[in-house]
């Protein structure tokens, strides 16, 4: 069974995806656990500059990704590039008071 992404307001088919097995779902759930624990162990300096480097990406490819969120949601372009301009913001607030 496929799970399919739909653009509401065409109707058009966006890309399917593939379920996971619940063997699979569990394994993956299993590898999170461990590099979350991992990241919470790692260095503070290697925390803040991936923030950084995430708000950087976030910034470079704001337009694709609110172009995503009006595809996949319908949301508004300007909306959409708000949301990524608010996580890149919430990504660099976060590295400078850790």
């Amino acid at each position: 069974m496929s799970l399919i992404s739909v653009n509401p307001s065409t109707g058009e088919e966006i890309q399917s995806y593939e379920q996971h097995s619940t063997k699979d779902v569990n394994y993956i759930l299993t590898q999170c656990k461990t590099e979350q624990e991992g990241w919470r162990k790692s260095q503070l300096s290697l925390r803040i500059s991936s923030l950084e480097e995430l708000a950087g990406v976030l910034r470079d490819q704001a337009k694709e990704f609110a172009t995503l969120m009006a595809d996949e949601m319908g949301k508004p372009l300007t909306q959409g590039l708000g949301e990524v301009e608010k996580c890149a913001w919430l990504c660099e607030y976060y590295g400078s008071i850790a």
